[in-house]
């Protein structure tokens, strides 16, 4: 390598053995998939669960009070952390 850089056929060899220098693009994730993996999240599966269970022995109001706690806070959860 010369002081001012690469020759020609330096960045032509490096181009062909290495590929262009560029980022990787980064994993675009839709919105749908985003909410399928925050209700895949085991602790909202057991709350969801729950609310439902809750709501089946003559408790229908409990347990909708139950689950309108819980959905409420699922944006939370598909927010990204960074």
């Amino acid at each position: 390598m010369s002081e001012t850089g690469l020759t020609s056929e330096q960045a032509r060899t490096r181009l062909e053995a290495e590929g262009p220098n560029a980022l990787p693009e980064s994993d675009r994730r839709s919105g749908l998939r985003i909410i399928g993996e925050v209700l895949c999240e085991p602790i909202l599966v057991l709350l969801i669960l729950s609310g439902l269970i809750y709501m089946v022995p003559d408790a229908l109001l409990h347990g909708l009070k139950h689950l309108m706690r819980v959905v409420p806070r699922m944006p939370a959860a598909a927010w990204p952390a960074h």
